[in-house]
């Protein structure tokens, strides 16, 4: 299961179920609309989901909606169905298109090599970290380079 703003998604390599609590909200102030790539779903003028781009493309034929129970709470279940297209099926990185956010590839560091061959110096080679995306991995890398937590087996 996966979060978004005021819903969760899960999905199978048929479809995808959005699940909105709604707590005691009826039936006839719930909205929805399904194209092939856009949805709009939840409590009319509260949707969470209002006129988002979906990830892929979608079958409006074979998907609804209902209202259950799920996790001890009223909710709006919606199955959004996969369309049997060529690459739709499977599983989805994401539901909504504006989901799929760049990592954040901002240099926090620069560390470099000193190159020598023989003895004889060949060059310097620059590394630039990625410590926004990848923290944990930078600051060891960076620990290693600069020595301060001591030096490596083969020095």
């Amino acid at each position: 299961t996966q979060q978004g703003e005021g819903y969760s998604w899960r999905q199978s390599n048929e479809d995808i179920t959005v699940v909105i609590p709604i707590g005691k909200i009826k039936g006839k102030d719930l909205t929805w609309d399904l194209t092939p790539h856009k949805v709009s779903a939840g409590i009319r003028g509260k949707e969470p989901l209002k006129e988002e781009e979906l990830w892929k493309i979608a079958s409006v034929d074979d998907s609804v909606w209902e209202i259950d129970e799920e996790a001890g709470e009223r909710c709006m279940i919606c199955t959004i169905a996969k369309a049997k297209s060529s690459g739709n099926t499977g599983s989805w990185e994401y539901l909504l298109k504006k989901d799929d956010v760049p990592p954040d590839m901002t240099f926090t560091d620069k560390v470099f090599f000193d190159m020598t061959i023989g003895g004889e110096p060949k060059g310097r080679i620059v590394f630039g970290l990625y410590g926004k995306t990848t923290p944990v991995t930078c600051e060891n890398f960076r620990a290693l380079s600069t020595g301060e937590k001591g030096t490596g087996e083969s020095g």
